[in-house]
């Protein structure tokens, strides 16, 4: 999923725009390859999330291990950005004490703050540092939603997640319907909400019921071709289908009897570092090669770089903040049920 936001990015940030790009063009403009990846982080972050706060001994607890996760690597990115890749790649930055420590705090709030700069001006999106962070707050804001439902004995409701989600996506759907979608502002943050939170609800659902739901192709199958003629048929309307569409296939496929995903991390879990540094490492590209490649090197070259960062991140920064896992006597999570049909 991290790397199809690189996919994704590669064409707006080498080309200037996301048209080109397969899926958008796939769905009719409804989604880019790196929506679907941010949407399936957050669908199995409500997932693993809701397992997190139920195993967790009390709130101090949970939070703890969320900030471990977190901030160590957020940190480290956003301390790379601001003070090594804003001064090599602008000509009127000047990081002293005070720009430093404004930096640092303001990221310790996770609000994505870089020095002010005229980085990457040649770039077809001057100025912007690291465009992939805004998920990151909203991420923790998901976090302590959950903590306060937990505290009050709802995150594992299923029936006051399943209208939750219901509540947002129709707003979503009369605010694309009427036309008055807003742009900026706290509107503008508020439809950020309304898209992105449904997909973490939706992992909260599937945790709720996961002793319950059933697994099926014919289920997979006909939510995704809802989706796609959605997308075909009435963009707005898609929406509804979407979401829901992709949470199922997500897990569809973690809990394929097919396809051994089980262990995919035993080495390290490389997709945080990917995701952090991705943006500014296809902005260097692009400021330092520009269109001397064609976007099938832009890709590939992203695509590799962005990867090898996030091992690194993993190795050097991540791994070091989390605790080692005790064994457990039962299986982490509990699998869905299959039906065949």
């Amino acid at each position: 999923m991290a790397l199809l936001v690189v996919w994704s990015h590669s064409f707006a940030l080498h080309l200037g725009g996301e048209e080109r790009e397969w899926v958008y063009r796939l769905t009719n403009g409804t989604v880019t390859a790196g929506t679907i990846g941010v949407m399936t982080f957050f669908v199995i972050s409500g997932f693993l999330i809701s397992q997190s706060w139920e195993r967790s001994k009390g709130a101090a607890a949970y939070f703890g291990k969320r900030v471990r996760r977190i901030y160590p690597g957020y940190m480290a990115a956003t301390a790379i950005c601001a003070f090594i890749v804003v001064p090599l790649f602008s000509t009127n930055s000047h990081i002293g004490l005070v720009t430093a420590a404004k930096t640092l705090a303001h990221n310790l709030l996770l609000q994505n703050y870089f020095p002010a700069s005229d980085a990457f001006a040649s770039n077809p999106f001057p100025g912007a540092i690291n465009g992939s962070l805004w998920s990151i707050p909203i991420e923790f804001w998901c976090y302590i939603m959950l903590a306060v439902l937990g505290v009050a004995s709802l995150a594992a409701n299923g029936r006051l997640l399943i209208a939750a989600t219901a509540v947002m996506m129709m707003v979503l759907l009369g605010l694309e319907l009427a036309g008055t979608v807003p742009h900026g502002g706290w509107a503008g943050e508020l439809l950020i909400w309304l898209q992105i939170m449904p997909s973490f609800l939706l992992g909260m659902i599937v945790y709720a019921y996961r002793k319950h739901l059933p697994r099926t192709r014919a289920i997979l199958l006909s939510l995704v071709a809802a989706a796609m003629i959605a997308c075909w048929v009435n963009v707005p309307l898609a929406a509804l289908i979407v979401a829901p569409a992709l949470a199922y296939a997500t897990f569809y496929v973690a809990f394929s009897d097919c396809i051994n995903l089980h262990h995919v991390a035993k080495n390290g879990d490389f997709s945080y570092g990917t995701y952090l540094y991705a943006f500014p490492i296809q902005q260097i590209v692009q400021a330092e090669l520009g269109n001397s490649i064609d976007l099938g090197s832009f890709i590939l070259l992203s695509l590799g770089l962005s990867l090898l960062a996030g091992i690194a991140s993993w190795h050097l920064v991540e791994k070091h903040f989390m605790r080692r896992r005790r064994k457990l006597s039962q299986p982490a999570v509990t699998v869905p049920a299959r039906t065949r049909r």
